[in-house]
């Protein structure tokens, strides 16, 4: 069975994945997505680009050695997604080998995009069509739900933050051009910046059917 995975699913490592920017958000090794789904996403991502600053990557792979959630936390880092003042940057990951989705978020853009409307969004758009083995159909729908909750949604359940993150300071701010109040003194960050939150465990979405002996370790 590993024999024939291994096969089916090539493993990649961070360095190995192809960067789209600046012309494309779109990386699709598995040759799971059509050109008519990566136009899409990728209008759809130039869009929140345009409108917002607002940097959306799009990442189809086969397979990662680590866990998936460590795989995004680095190659979200190692392409320095997001504006480097208020790291407002988003990763979409789908790995095929494990079957599993992480969704990775810049420390400015947690406000907007909180986790548990990113698990909600995910169970209710995109897992589903996954499960039908509706990859792009399930990307398409993500993407989209993310593309207008930020649309419409400037601000939203934003609080008082360190300076040089996402903040809303009391008037309409866009995701990915907002800045510090005035009455905080932005600081140089003690961190380089596009750093996304460290991987404390694999909270990465099952998202079908997955080969045999797999299943305990995703405690299905």
């Amino acid at each position: 069975m590993l024999q024939l995975l291994a096969l089916v699913f090539s493993i990649v490592s961070v360095t190995q994945v192809k960067n789209p920017r600046p012309d494309h958000w779109v990386t699709d090794q598995a040759n799971v997505l059509d050109i008519g789904t990566e136009d899409k996403l990728n209008t759809l991502a130039e869009t929140l680009y345009r409108t917002k600053k607002i940097e959306l990557a799009i990442v189809v792979v086969d397979d990662v050695r680590e866990t998936p959630k460590k795989f995004a936390t680095a190659l979200f880092n190692h392409w320095k997604i997001g504006n480097a003042q208020t790291n407002t940057g988003v990763l979409v990951l789908l790995v095929m080998g494990k079957r599993r989705l992480e969704i990775e978020t810049g420390t400015g853009i947690e406000g907007a995009l909180p986790a548990a409307w990113l698990a909600d969004m995910q169970a209710r758009d995109m897992v589903p069509r996954f499960k039908q083995k509706d990859f792009a159909g399930g990307l398409v729908a993500g993407v989209q739900a993310i593309h207008d909750h930020l649309a419409t949604a400037p601000g939203e359940g934003m609080t008082e933050q360190a300076p040089g993150e996402y903040r809303d300071n009391g008037s309409a701010v866009d995701p990915g051009s907002a800045v510090a109040p005035t009455s905080v003194q932005p600081v140089a960050p003690q961190e380089p910046p596009y750093i996304a939150p460290p991987p404390e465990e694999d909270e990465g979405v099952p998202v079908g059917p997955l080969a045999a002996g797999g299943a305990g370790l995703l405690g299905l």
